[in-house]
């Protein structure tokens, strides 16, 4: 909720459906025996809202900030693909944080056996060096709004940019040639192996996620999952330290209820060695001893 405040009066509400977050399941159940509900209450919404009302459904395939790299379970795709499907909506897939590499596959969608009709990409595309984003849309798609006698309409200001172009060709070239989407996989099991034991951390309530998108998730008690207040600034006082310490997290806050909730995401380049892993994990543990004595 606090990214949408300062926007709010601009913006227009979409239908949404709850994100596949085991965690924080919001049917209060436990996976497999869920049943994998929040994938169908796509369909009941679609119902709901009367099947030729929804032309598309977006979703991240895997969780950015907002749920902390929180990874649906490995049928939920399939199931909102074949849902789709029947009701002829569109499925957008967000891989603007997830592609290029940053789960251990080109797209978080391989994960998953997933073909979306539209995915949409950015960030690591050029590694950073230079905005660019990209539109990949299925041929029967773009064939359909031909044959009505219109264009795909995807030529702006600052679209086809050749230095932008230029410096994605050279990212995905040095990816390739470096296997850096293999080594995501690789470094990504040993980050997570060295995170796990956080656990052990009476603030620690959560780690997940693929590759090298981990999301670590802090609650004030673990029993029932009890979030910290958000006047307590949890996600706030550990980023500084971590700054002080010279390792930059990516915080996010609202997650538990839209208010209140801590996390960080630990996403670090595809480049990164064992060496640095360990160097990361070590200065977390010191960083939440420090957070145990920290007075709010």
């Amino acid at each position: 909720e606090h990214y949408k405040d300062i926007f709010r009066h601009l913006l227009k509400e979409s239908p949404k459906i709850p994100a596949p977050y085991c965690y924080r399941c919001f049917c209060e159940e436990e996976y497999p025996s869920c049943g994998v509900k929040c994938a169908y209450t796509l369909e009941k919404e679609i119902l709901k809202l009367g099947k030729g009302n929804i032309s598309a459904f977006m979703t991240e395939v895997i969780g950015g900030a907002s749920t902390g790299a929180a990874v649906p379970p490995s049928e939920y795709f399939q199931i909102v693909r074949n849902i789709c499907d029947k009701y002829e909506v569109i499925l957008i897939a967000d891989e603007v944080m997830t592609g290029a590499g940053r789960t251990g596959k080109w797209l978080a969608c391989h994960h998953f056996d997933l073909e979306p009709d539209i995915i949409v990409m950015g960030k690591g595309l050029t590694g950073g060096y230079f905005p660019l984003s990209a539109l990949a849309v299925r041929k029967n798609i773009v064939d359909s709004i031909h044959r009505n006698g219109k264009n795909f309409l995807h030529a702006q200001t600052y679209s086809h940019h050749p230095i932008g172009c230029a410096a994605g060709l050279a990212t995905l070239n040095y990816i390739k040639k470096n296997n850096l989407v293999d080594k995501s996989s690789e470094m990504g099991d040993k980050l997570l192996k060295e995170l796990l034991p956080l656990l052990g951390h009476p603030h620690v309530g959560d780690i997940r996620g693929k590759g090298l998108l981990v999301g670590i998730e802090f609650v004030k008690e673990k029993q029932g999952k009890l979030p910290f207040s958000r006047k307590e600034k949890y996600a706030e006082h550990l980023i500084s330290k971590a700054m002080e310490k010279g390792l930059i997290l990516w915080p996010n806050i609202g997650h538990a209820d839209g208010i209140n909730g801590d996390l960080v995401l630990v996403a670090p380049p595809l480049i990164i060695t064992q060496k640095e892993i360990s160097q990361i994990v070590d200065k977390l543990k010191e960083i939440l001893l420090e957070m145990e004595k920290f007075e709010y």
